[in-house]
């Protein structure tokens, strides 16, 4: 198995009425899955559960003591060793969890197409999965570049300009 793919639980009915939503999903899994420049050539399933602003906020008060909504959650795996995304093996990723009054109010706010921010959202979740962090500066530049080279690869434009 050489794929991506994500298992999609549609609580907050909203999200359906994002254009091809599925297809959306698909093509940000195709684009991580084809990209070189990763740390691991990954494979394996996620979940990803489309929610609203309410479950977001309970979640980020439970995991991350923050008593506040926010536009996504990412939730790795714990794989010891990243080397096993080579394995032919099923590989459980982990959970990313989206909230669409957040994301539908910033693509608003940044004048941008809800679909292209939430696929901008979704790399930059999944980027999480695998190992990447913006902590540190120097590690947030390069998951910038990634994030900016992935969703050109879907004609997207910078989201960071």
């Amino acid at each position: 198995m050489n794929e991506l793919t994500a298992e999609i639980n549609l609580v907050a009915k909203q999200f359906a009425d994002i254009t091809d939503l599925d297809i959306l999903v698909k093509q940000a899994c195709g684009v991580i899955a084809q990209q070189d420049q990763l740390k691991t050539k990954p494979h394996g399933e996620f979940g990803l559960m489309l929610c609203d602003d309410a479950k977001i906020q309970e979640l980020n008060q439970q995991f991350r003591q923050k008593d506040q909504a926010t536009n996504v959650l990412s939730f790795p795996a714990q794989i010891d060793d990243y080397d096993e995304l080579f394995d032919n093996a099923e590989v459980y990723l982990g959970d990313i969890a989206m909230a669409f009054e957040s994301l539908q109010q910033e693509a608003l706010s940044q004048n941008k197409p809800i679909a292209e921010h939430f696929s901008h959202l979704l790399i930059h979740s999944i980027l999480h999965l695998l190992g990447y962090d913006h902590i540190i500066a120097t590690d947030a530049e390069h998951m910038e570049s990634l994030e900016i080279k992935l969703l050109a690869m879907l004609d997207i434009e910078n989201p960071y300009d």
